[in-house]
């Protein structure tokens, strides 16, 4: 998809891309991306997706946003995302008119579903979490995020493995933007442009 094109890694060869995972049981992308792993080992879990953020915010938007920035032109337009690295927003698209339905890599909650609060955090909080580079988790123990209110584990605060345990209050603003859209768009032509909708997380489908 987009992403791909604009430097975002493809973890499709998971196995060969992170052996430190799989030698921790944790052989899949959904493996590594669940609610379970930030509860019993988040140094391993951080380690993982501060590597992930820091790759998706250090690639920047490549020609095709520009270029579909640019066929847009005045005419209004909404954009309804999965993506995780807010690269719509970077190329320079109105974030009024972009609705990120998983979050993005930025978004942080605690793991505690009675803790209720999501903030986003700067690219500059996850160079400065400390990595050993041989194993890839956060290390020493003390410097793995905790939530400031319980002080208890926290995760990234977006879909994951769809574990039940996103906080979605920061997505649900974008979601009425874009049923608002739909209802006031409704004597305009509406052209729908699906660009690298996948099937094995279906939700944008759901959406459209």
């Amino acid at each position: 998809g987009m992403s791909v094109s604009s430097g975002v890694p493809d973890l499709g060869d998971f196995v060969g891309q992170f052996p430190e995972l799989v030698q921790r049981g944790r052989a899949t992308i959904f493996q590594a991306s669940s609610h379970e792993h930030f509860t019993s080992d988040p140094a391993s879990a951080w380690g993982f997706f501060r590597e992930r953020a820091l790759a998706y915010w250090r690639a920047g938007p490549s020609a095709d946003y520009a270029w579909l920035r640019g066929a847009l032109g005045e005419r209004p337009y909404f954009v309804l995302t999965s993506n995780l690295d807010g690269m719509f927003g970077r190329a320079g698209f109105r974030r009024d008119r972009v609705a990120e339905i998983h979050g993005t890599l930025l978004d942080v909650q605690c793991c505690q579903p009675s803790c209720r609060g999501v903030r986003r955090e700067s690219v500059q909080f996850f160079e400065e979490l400390p990595v050993c580079p041989v194993r890839r988790v956060v290390a020493p123990a003390d410097r793995v995020p905790a939530c400031r209110r319980c002080g208890g584990p926290e995760r990234i605060a977006t879909e994951l493995a769809v574990d039940g345990y996103f906080q979605d209050d920061h997505v649900l603003e974008g979601r009425r933007r874009w049923e608002h859209f739909q209802h006031t768009t409704t004597a305009a032509k509406l052209c729908v442009l699906e660009v690298g909708c996948g099937v094995q997380m279906p939700k944008l489908r759901h959406h459209g």
